[in-house]
């Protein structure tokens, strides 16, 4: 999956999802997506950013690692980053 921004749902009545907001920056392609609670992981071929969703409608960059990949899986405080030679 590759996209430039991140549109959040809510999903609560899963037959009616309801567009709650996006986050975005510029010039960025993200290749992997995970969330959890209040907390959104963004992964980039050479950044991984975490993000504030706990108001989707101002979702903030929370900081950033210069560490990218091809996909990530967040889990109980910790990202999990796959790239090429697999997972680290």
């Amino acid at each position: 999956m590759r996209a430039a921004g991140v549109r959040i749902f809510d999903i609560t009545a899963p037959y009616e999802p309801s567009l709650k907001g996006a986050f975005h920056e510029a010039d960025q392609t993200w290749t992997g997506v995970a969330a959890s609670g209040d907390l959104m992981v963004l992964l980039a071929a050479d950044r991984l950013v975490t993000v504030d969703v706990s108001d989707p409608g101002f979702s903030k960059a929370l900081g950033a690692i210069a560490r990218g990949g091809t996909d990530v899986v967040h889990r109980a405080g910790l990202a999990y980053v796959a790239d090429e030679a697999g997972l680290r």
